[in-house]
């Protein structure tokens, strides 16, 4: 199920909203656990790669101040629920956010935006793969970008 609203509110702000909520669950399947080495049944087990929610929430601002100039800002906020990353339900990501911050300034053909992601330097693993699955001697687990500043500036011809 997913849900997005979108708000144009007064003084050149808009808000945005999601939501998304999934219930993903194997049936009556067979699975030989690389753990044990043996049979399990994954019947309502939830499938990998799937957050059990996911949200959103962004606000934006935009105000011309005269001469052609345009200014705005955004600040988005990101919310994911618990997911699984194997069939068994045994690995697991925690939920976590994601806090994003922009400010840009436009005149005609040009423009430049400076922009923050994560800014709250949330930390999260992106993948894991347990010694297990790999045959190697530890488990692997990719982590997510750290905080991000970029620059960016736009010539339009």
């Amino acid at each position: 199920m997913e849900l997005d609203a979108t708000a144009l509110l007064p003084d050149g702000f808009e808000l945005q909203s999601g939501l998304g909520i999934t219930r993903s669950t194997w049936t009556n399947i067979p699975f030989i656990d690389p753990q044990t080495n043996q049979t399990i049944n994954l019947d309502g087990r939830t499938a990998p790669f799937t957050p059990i929610y996911s949200g959103s929430l962004g606000l934006d601002w935009n105000h011309a101040v005269g001469g052609g100039y345009l200014v705005g800002g955004r600040v988005a906020a990101t919310y994911v629920g618990r997911s699984y990353w194997d069939p068994q339900d045994s690995a697991y990501q925690s939920a976590y956010q994601l806090l994003n911050l922009g400010a840009w300034i436009q005149n005609g053909p040009w423009s430049v935006e400076a922009s923050l992601k994560n800014a709250t330097g949330t930390r999260f693993y992106t993948m894991y793969w347990s010694n297990w699955d790999t045959g190697a001697p530890i488990n692997f687990a990719n982590m997510n970008p750290p905080r991000w500043f970029t620059v960016t500036a736009t010539v339009h011809f």
